[in-house]
């Protein structure tokens, strides 16, 4: 899905589910228990990928939401 930009009108789409014992970015453990389960659907369509991303802590009260959107484009020829 990701770098397929040619002139394509129709959706593409990809959802995943997955877990983590431990929920460590840069460098640090983020949680003091358990680790993280997660959902996640990524969609690309007439170059743009919009990505949703919802995890919940296993043995803490944690949940997070990421949403993002990021528009491709070509430079020169």
């Amino acid at each position: 899905m990701y770098g397929a930009y040619a002139n394509e009108n129709h959706a593409q789409w990809l959802f995943s589910l997955g877990g983590q014992s431990k929920y460590i970015t840069e460098g640090r453990n983020n949680l003091t228990a358990g680790g993280l389960q997660f959902a996640q659907l990524d969609l690309n369509y007439m170059q743009t990928d919009f990505q949703v991303w919802l995890a919940k802590g296993t043995q803490e009260d944690y949940q997070e939401l990421n949403l993002s959107a990021v528009r491709g484009f070509q430079f020169g020829d």
